[in-house]
């Protein structure tokens, strides 16, 4: 697998359905809390290889939801440019 792929060919379609349902689920006022968004959240994160953490993977997903790409493709180039930056800390 490439070094900027997240999912094989084989997973892809898998992540895109789940991307597409989280996505979904923003609403207006933010993100909504529990287990019916955290479950596909940290399914999602775990099926990316390598697997990534739920805080990471919210935060790719925060930012794809703010920009025209809603793609696989568009989450791993967001993940491949910031692998270098450092990480977010928690207060």
């Amino acid at each position: 697998m490439s070094e900027d792929r997240l999912w094989s060919d084989k997973r892809r379609a898998e992540a895109q359905q789940l991307i597409d349902w989280l996505l979904a689920a923003k609403q207006p006022g933010g993100w909504p809390v529990g287990q019916d968004f955290d479950v596909p959240l940290i399914e999602l994160a775990e099926s990316a290889s390598p697997r990534l953490s739920r805080t990471e993977m919210w935060r790719l997903l925060d930012v794809l939801s703010k920009s025209d790409e809603k793609s696989v493709d568009a989450l791993e180039r967001l993940w491949s440019a910031d692998r270098g930056a450092r990480p977010i800390r928690a207060r």
